[in-house]
Parts: structure tokens; C-alpha cells; sequence
């Protein structure tokens, strides 16, 4: 009954999410922003959250920093939401609280990627800096593998790195294209609804996957029948 499904959620329950994520990450980076509205200020913050992130790897474990068993990462998720709320019940959470750290950074370079495209009459020079930007990044990011894994689940710095300097190379080029000639509207137009509205979209494919695992197929679900 509901009293079994209570007891359930709070004794396995999963209390960190992608959305939990979300909210930190972006309220945290709107605060630095409200704060520091500079963009190599907002930067150098990025860069301050990356070096701790990794930091408290190599300080927890120096002789195996991301041992998928024994990193801060997992220390943390063991505190809180504790072990047995993790997602899967995997060791760590890929949206624990410790990955907000470098998250956040993620926002950040988002927020300074998106005032450069701010002055439509800048326009020019704003996407050649994002363009050299996208280098840089992606320069950097392979610099910090060297240090570091390039982890998804743990957003670890070099993860952020090349994944922000891919997407200011694509959308820097999206841009030009768009602004200078009109393309990307007329080839990618269906695509825009989905790009202004991306949690409407995550929660949708969470409902599309609940009604694919309830619809029969074969001697199982549709979901897994796909």
C-alpha cells in the first residue's frame, strides 16, 4: 500500500537527481554571477571550482584518486544522500553532491559563453572569441587528462573542459550560419522548440519510458523490446 511505497522511498529512495543537479548547479552559478559579473572574474571562478574538484580527489586517495570504490566523490554520497540512495545503488551517485562543484563550472562557462552573443552589433567579434574560446578549452581539457579521467558520472574537470569547448565550437559555427545567411533556421527550425524548452523535454522522455514499460510486447515491454 502507500505505507509500504513510504517506507520504501525513505529507506531507498533517491533524493539527488538530474534536476537536484540542475538547481544547485545553476543557483549556485547565479549567485557568483549576481556577485561577479565580469566575465574573466566568472572564469577564474570556473577554473577555482574545477582545482578543488580535483584536488579533493588526489588529497582523498593519492594513490588512486577515481577508484570507482574508494573516491571523495563516493565519501561524499555516503554521507549524504547515503549509500543506499544512490542511483542503481551504485557506489556513487552521477548526480551527487560533490559533482556540483565542477557543474556549477559547466554554468559558468555557459554564462560566459552566452554574453558574447549578447551584442548583436559585436556579433562578429564575439563568435570569433567564442571559436578561439572552444580551442582553448578543448586544448586544456586534454592537458587535464593527463591529471585527471575524463568522467561523465563524476564531472570531473577535464569532462568539463572538452564537453564546453565542443559546444562553443558548434554553437559558435550554428551562429554564424544563422546570423549571417539564415540556415540553421531553415534546416534545424523543428529543432528550436526542443532547445527552449529542454526540461519540458526531460520530463517528457521520463513519461515515454514509464508508458513503453507499461505497454506488452513480445514475453516483456515495449521498452525493452526496442
Amino acid at each position: 500500500g502507500i505505507n509500504e511505497l513510504y517506507d520504501m522511498w525513505i529507506t531507498h529512495g533517491r533524493l539527488m537527481g538530474v534536476l537536484q543537479r540542475l538547481a544547485l548547479s545553476y543557483g549556485f552559478a547565479m549567485l557568483i554571477f549576481y556577485f561577479l559579473r565580469d566575465n574573466l572574474k566568472l572564469l577564474a571562478i570556473a577554473f577555482i571550482l574545477m582545482a578543488l574538484s580535483s584536488l579533493g580527489y588526489h588529497l582523498y586517495n593519492p594513490s588512486a584518486p577515481f577508484d570507482q570504490l574508494n573516491n571523495i566523490s563516493t565519501a561524499v554520497d555516503s554521507v549524504f544522500p547515503g549509500a543506499e540512495h544512490n542511483y542503481c545503488g551504485a557506489a556513487f551517485d552521477p548526480e551527487g553532491l560533490y559533482g556540483t562543484l565542477c557543474s556549477t563550472a559547466s554554468v559558468l562557462l555557459g554564462i560566459v559563453a552566452g554574453s558574447l552573443l549578447r551584442d548583436k552589433w559585436q556579433m562578429e567579434a564575439g563568435l570569433t572569441k567564442m571559436l578561439a574560446g572552444g580551442v582553448i578549452l578543448l586544448v586544456l581539457g586534454g592537458l587535464w587528462s593527463m591529471l585527471d579521467i575524463i568522467s561523465k558520472p563524476l564531472w570531473t574537470p577535464p569532462y568539463v573542459l572538452i564537453m564546453a569547448g565542443i559546444d562553443m565550437l558548434v554553437l559558435s559555427v550554428l551562429t554564424y550560419f544563422s546570423y549571417n545567411y539564415g540556415i540553421v533556421e531553415r534546416i534545424f527550425g523543428i529543432f528550436l522548440a526542443v532547445g527552449r524548452n529542454p526540461l519540458g523535454v526531460y520530463v517528457l522522455s521520463g513519461v515515454v519510458i514509464r508508458i513503453f514499460l507499461c505497454v506488452p510486447f513480445g514475453e516483456g515491454n515495449l521498452y525493452d523490446g526496442l
